[in-house]
């Protein structure tokens, strides 16, 4: 499957009231100033040198690595362009809390990991090779079903 991917926009507002998916990769990229939205912000780490600051905490991110962050949350990526590393490539979907609230309508178990997640603190996951490939799928299949704009 081709790799589809998004302009990048500074934009830090959803346009939609539920839901937005992005597939960014940039080989240059202005900084981006620390920010926050009124959404979720749910951050999948493909490539490049980059360490992620959410809150109070810096990570230092590889291949598949995964951030949760949570409205109103200060965040930022610091991106290093090399002649190693050129690329800074990251999938991103926004959700406001509208639409997780009505998710969880049709299976609960979304608010207990929200919950485990607040009350935790805990917004930087590194899973085992076998979860990054499921979710680098189910990533990769929502590409492609945003890219079709097929009917339902």
């Amino acid at each position: 499957m081709e790799a589809i991917f998004n302009s990048f926009s500074s934009r830090q507002i959803m346009q939609s009231e539920t839901l937005e998916f992005f597939h960014y990769k940039d080989v240059t990229i202005d900084k981006i100033q620390p920010h926050s939205h009124n959404h979720y912000e749910f951050y999948f780490f493909l490539d490049g040198d980059t360490n992620y600051n959410v809150g109070n905490e810096k990570f230092h991110l590889k291949k598949g690595d995964f951030l949760i962050i949570k409205p109103g949350i200060l965040h930022f990526p610091e991106v290093k362009f090399t002649d190693e590393n050129n690329t800074y490539e990251r999938f991103v979907i926004w959700a406001s809390d509208t639409y997780i609230n009505e998710l969880s309508i049709r299976d609960d178990g979304i608010l207990k990991v929200f919950s485990k997640i607040s009350k935790k603190n805990l917004c930087h996951f590194r899973p085992d090779t076998k979860n990054k490939t499921i979710i680098l799928n189910i990533l990769e299949n929502m590409t492609s079903e945003m890219d079709e704009k097929s009917v339902g």
